[in-house]
């Protein structure tokens, strides 16, 4: 909290395989995501209106066919692995499912794609 100069946050999520915790969303927070175990396919799309860039509040949840039709698609379409770490702003639309291990990342010795952990660091600007 020092460091960033406000309130700072955190929390882990463990999902099996072939699951997604939440709906689309957007936070109201800034969040640093740190993969820790397996793999998280994450789709990341813009805010669908100017006044939803820097919200105070966080979204009800979207469905697929909002998300679909309120924008061109995801901006970002990526699989975390083990060490993986992404920031998303707050206010950018986002959903999560854990996935086996992509053919083009390289197999780990020890390394299950059974289910994905990840930790959740966020920072709650201008808040203090």
């Amino acid at each position: 909290e020092n460091e960033f100069g406000c309130m700072v946050g955190s929390n882990a999520y463990l999902t099996p395989l072939n699951s997604q915790g939440f709906a689309p969303h957007y936070d109201d927070v800034d969040v640093f995501i740190l993969q820790l175990e397996g793999y998280k396919r994450w789709r990341v799309y813009a805010p669908f209106h100017k006044r939803e860039t820097l919200p105070r509040a966080s979204s009800r949840d979207y469905s697929e066919k909002e998300v679909d039709e309120n924008g061109d698609g995801p901006l970002m379409d990526v699989v975390l692995g083990p060490g993986d770490v992404m920031y998303l702003p707050r206010g950018w639309i986002h959903q999560a499912e854990t996935v086996g291990r992509p053919s083009h990342m390289p197999k780990v010795a020890g390394i299950k794609d059974d289910h994905s952990l990840h930790l959740t660091v966020s920072a709650m600007q201008n808040w203090c």
